[in-house]
């Protein structure tokens, strides 16, 4: 019979360091494609009122995110659901780094913006179930920071790139962004192996089996 008391309570393990990690980068990773929009605009020439639609196109996409993230990840789990926020994130960047197009543009954003409502609904749930409970409150703090740090690294990647001049300032600074990205989503991959299901998910489930290896 499984203690749900004595996982509840569990200590700080290097697992936990590894979610720790990948949560915060999961948030800064949403937070930063939230704010892709704000340079977007300049990739391409259009209309004044697509600018605008580029504009509103990140909340639409990350509502719709947080909406899907919820049911998919009460049935199939929050490490399944993580994974999966991923690969769409994965998606999102190829198709940036070959997007020369506004369409294709909003295309890849959507992706990505659905990933990173995905994201931000798990992890918030993950954090809150697989946090040892001693250091949930400071550690769900700290994660939440995750955002402001997206943002801040895509200012600068912005900023370093805008000083790029002759044609190809816009493609070099789309294809860093798109870059980045991917490296992330990379680095995600990695640091999530160890990351255990939500033992509550898996009790709720009836996966005794997998409780005992928790």
């Amino acid at each position: 019979m499984v203690n749900m008391t004595r996982l509840g309570e569990a200590r700080w393990t290097r697992k936990t360091t590894w979610m720790f990690v990948s949560f915060i980068l999961g948030l800064a990773l949403e937070s930063y494609v939230f704010s892709l929009a704000s340079i977007a605009i300049y990739w391409v020439t259009m209309p004044k009122a697509l600018g605008e639609l580029l504009l509103a196109w990140a909340p639409i996409w990350l509502i719709v995110g947080i909406i899907l993230a919820g049911p998919f990840a009460d049935k199939y789990g929050r490490k399944v659901t993580l994974y999966a926020t991923l690969v769409l994130y994965a998606l999102g960047g190829i198709v940036l780094f070959f997007g020369n197009s506004y369409v294709v543009i909003l295309i890849s954003l959507a992706l990505m913006l659905i990933a990173g409502g995905g994201e931000m609904n798990s992890i918030m749930v993950a954090s809150h179930e697989l946090m040892p409970r001693k250091h949930r409150g400071k550690a769900t703090m700290m994660i939440i920071n995750g955002i402001n740090f997206g943002g801040t690294v895509l200012a600068i990647l912005a900023l370093a790139t805008a000083a790029i001049t002759g044609k190809a300032a816009i493609a070099v600074q789309r294809d860093v962004v798109a870059v980045a990205v991917l490296i992330v989503v990379a680095i995600l991959f990695a640091t999530r192996v160890s990351m255990p299901e939500s033992f509550l998910w898996l009790q709720k489930k009836g996966r005794t089996q997998q409780l005992d290896k928790t």
